[in-house]
């Protein structure tokens, strides 16, 4: 029983059987999946907002708070690009 052989053996027939259990399970899960697909309760994802309904007061005040930042970034870089200019003119 000591055979080296006979170890490596029993290990690929231990992985084996670990990658028959892995595949098993993954088509359990596909199983699963696609049962839950077929049943018509079964909701993958609610849309909350559709593209013709307008926006909340919340939502304005987020966009418009996302839109200063970004101005305010354009602003510094158009800033660092004008002093990049007036040293290359400078040289």
């Amino acid at each position: 029983m000591d055979d080296p052989i006979y170890k490596i053996e029993l290990d690929e027939s231990a992985r084996e059987q670990e990658t028959h259990v892995q595949k098993d399970n993954i088509l359990q899960e596909v199983q699963n999946l696609q049962q839950n697909i077929r049943d018509s309760n079964y909701q993958a994802f609610q849309k909350t907002t559709y593209w013709h309904q307008q926006t909340t007061a919340t939502d304005d005040i987020k966009q418009e708070n996302l839109q200063k930042e970004m101005l305010d970034c354009l602003s510094r870089i158009e800033d660092k690009l004008t002093q990049i200019i007036n040293l290359f003119e400078k040289s």
